[in-house]
């Protein structure tokens, strides 16, 4: 079982994981990462709620003792323009909600290796 998704975004690969020892400052930002898998899943979502987990997941990993003040400081970088809105752009937000489902998936309990593979590229 993997806890990350391998995903070509726009012809670049990344890993996209939100770290186990992350879910804390995940899920201080957005909440509930397990409501949010329920919401996504059941087709109940925001845009920026997808752009917000392919954005975390492709972030370095944090440091598990930061404080508070500077996991907050962190957190004003994920709102800058990044390639996920480039993406959302050429293939539509709702394209991208199977991957934020499985990053979601892959923290909370892994994926099997066939699962861990997304790509935007026009087959």
């Amino acid at each position: 079982m993997k806890s990350y998704i391998t995903a070509t975004i726009g012809g670049t690969e990344y890993v996209c994981e939100i770290h186990r020892d992350n879910l804390k400052f995940f899920e201080a930002f957005y909440g509930s990462a397990y409501a949010l898998l329920k919401r996504i899943s059941g087709g109940v979502w925001t845009v920026d709620e997808i752009r917000n987990v392919i954005n975390f997941s492709t972030k370095p990993k944090l440091d598990a003792n930061m404080s508070a003040m500077a996991v907050a400081l962190k957190q004003n970088s994920y709102n800058e323009h990044s390639f996920v809105d480039d993406a959302f752009v050429a293939h539509g937000p709702a394209y991208y909600a199977p991957l934020a489902v499985g990053i979601l998936t892959a923290s909370l309990g892994g994926v099997d290796d066939e699962a861990a593979v997304f790509s935007d590229a026009d087959d």
